[in-house]
């Protein structure tokens, strides 16, 4: 799958661009767009990547991503309807010069560190939510003004999630940035069979052993480690939302053994599959007020 550079539409004279999105889904593969991204989920959920990150994405919830930073937001199968509202900006919307004011220098850090991509924490997203919603009622520099009160409220608070390793903060050029999309756009597509070092190393169209240096160089992690994240993500989200059996979903998610399976499953999250399941649905009928009392 072609990695692809996205143009944002935006007009001329203008740093910022409001976009109200009602899809199927988000996009289809990993993309990057020079353009900083600010996007509030107002309906439906699935996974979101953004670099060698694998976080879920419920409505409410928050998302700043970074220029060049390999993303894409998939929904779930059972989603039939996502909607969003983003705001997308170039670093300098106020100005070339703005945000070397002293005063501007905490928002400066937030978007220089921004690169790596920040999911909004939950004391914090809701008010944020709020203001980019009112940005598409505005007009004039009142998008802009809100723009900027979200930046200096993250700044000041630092209430966000760092998604992104720091490896990431180093694809600072589209060919390294598009490079790395189409590597991960074929991981996440087939991750639920085998992918050899040698098979993944030909779609960069580099030698195995430049492969491997090379993807840890830009994610921090080894390519064993980083398909096997995405392999327990995948079987955490049917584990959850499917009543398919623990085996159906060992081999569904690209392991070819359950005991590999489990073993590698209570490595990354502390439990096995079974009690994973059993502990979020007790916490989902909790928090529903659901006793069997």
């Amino acid at each position: 799958m072609k990695a692809i550079e996205f143009k944002i539409p935006r007009d001329s004279g203008k740093t910022i661009h409001l976009q109200h999105d009602i899809l199927t889904q988000f996009f289809e593969s990993y993309h990057i767009h020079h353009e900083l991204q600010l996007s509030f989920i107002a309906r439906g959920s699935g996974t979101a990547y953004v670099g060698d990150a694998i976080v879920a994405f419920e409505p409410g919830d928050v998302f700043l991503i970074g220029t060049n930073l390999p993303h894409v937001f998939k929904a779930s199968e059972a989603e039939t309807t996502i909607e969003s509202y983003s705001y997308f900006f170039i670093r300098d919307f106020l100005g070339q010069d703005f945000f070397e004011l002293s005063t501007s220098k905490a928002i400066s850090e937030l978007i220089q560190s921004g690169s790596r991509g920040f999911k909004i924490n939950d004391t914090s997203k809701h008010a944020i939510a709020g203001l980019i919603k009112q940005g598409f009622s505005e007009k004039g520099a009142v998008p802009c003004a809100l723009l900027l009160t979200i930046l200096a409220r993250l700044a000041n608070s630092k209430d966000y999630l760092v998604l992104a390793g720091p490896a990431f903060a180093n694809i600072d050029d589209v060919e390294s940035s598009t490079r790395m999309s189409e590597t991960l756009n074929y991981l996440t597509s087939n991750f639920d069979r085998d992918i050899n070092l040698y098979e993944i190393a030909s779609i960069a169209n580099m030698s195995p052993t430049s492969f491997s240096r090379y993807f840890r160089q830009h994610t921090g992690k080894t390519y064993s480690r980083f398909l096997t994240e995405i392999r327990i993500s995948h079987a955490k989200k049917l584990l959850l939302s499917s009543e398919r059996t623990v085996a159906n979903i060992c081999f569904g998610s690209g392991f070819n053994n359950l005991s590999n399976f489990n073993r590698q499953f209570k490595k990354y999250t502390g439990v096995s599959p079974r009690t994973f399941r059993k502990l979020h649905v007790s916490q989902s009928l909790i928090q529903k007020g659901v006793s069997g009392f």
